[in-house]
């Protein structure tokens, strides 16, 4: 897959326009945080039914 895995600091300063979250069952604790620390992009859910959070 390739799939290249980064420090969370690296995402905040690239500013991706998507972020996969393999972690679905935190999201309502991760996706506020990290929108909190200043992510902009979008972040993919997987799981349960793979859709993707504003």
């Amino acid at each position: 897959m390739h799939l290249k895995v980064v420090d969370e600091s690296q995402v905040f300063a690239d500013q991706p326009e998507y972020a996969l979250l393999l972690a679905w069952n935190l999201k309502n604790i991760i996706v506020p945080k990290i929108k909190e620390k200043g992510f902009k992009g979008k972040v993919i859910i997987p799981n349960p039914e793979p859709h993707v959070m504003e």
